[in-house]
């Protein structure tokens, strides 16, 4: 015999309609041959009706797709967090007087960029995040650039402040890699 409460319990957005829906369908096939008695093959066909019909199936995507935008969320928080640690460097970074000021200024322009950059979770397509990572990628360029930079001032990397926030940038990237590797799964499970 066939559990339907344990085959509900297993089921993703299953709920107690469909549980109420597969004895109805198993029923009907009993029915369908004068038995009284619902048999392990109702059962299976019912399961398979009501689980795999189109219906279900729709209700399956729209669960891919909601796992999708949440997972983008996650991408653009993990993303805002660098961009949030941006002016703090700057800051750290301007005090010191003679640092080149074309390097800030592109750190700077490069996050205004990608702060404007946004995108709709219900519009995901190729080209916005093909513009989105361009933006977020010129961000990454003037943090490098930075950085080795910053490699000519012993005073800079020797500020606690300053280490603490290459910490945290790095922190950040690295939380950057791990949500896109999580949304490019959610995306190709969803495929």
């Amino acid at each position: 015999n066939i559990n339907l409460r344990k085959v509900a319990v297993r089921t993703p957005g299953f709920s107690g309609a469909d549980l109420a829906n597969l004895m109805n369908e198993a029923a009907i096939l009993a029915a369908r041959d004068n038995r009284k008695e619902v048999l392990q093959d109702d059962m299976f066909q019912a399961v398979e009706k009501v689980l795999l019909g189109p219906e279900r199936k729709g209700r399956a995507i729209s669960l891919k797709e909601k796992e999708i935008t949440a997972q983008w969320s996650e991408v653009e928080n993990a993303y805002q967090r660098r961009n949030d640690l941006i002016p703090n460097l700057v800051a750290t970074v301007s005090n010191y007087a003679d640092f080149e000021k074309s390097t800030l200024e592109a750190v700077v322009n490069a996050r205004a960029n990608a702060t404007k950059m946004t995108i709709d979770p219900s519009k995901l397509d190729a080209e916005s995040l093909r513009k989105f990572q361009e933006a977020q990628g010129q961000v990454s360029t003037a943090l490098g650039r930075l950085l080795v930079v910053s490699e000519n001032y012993p005073d800079l990397k020797a500020n606690q402040n300053f280490m603490d926030l290459q910490t945290q940038l790095e922190g950040s990237e690295n939380r950057i890699a791990e949500q896109r590797r999580q949304f490019i799964n959610a995306v190709k499970d969803f495929n």
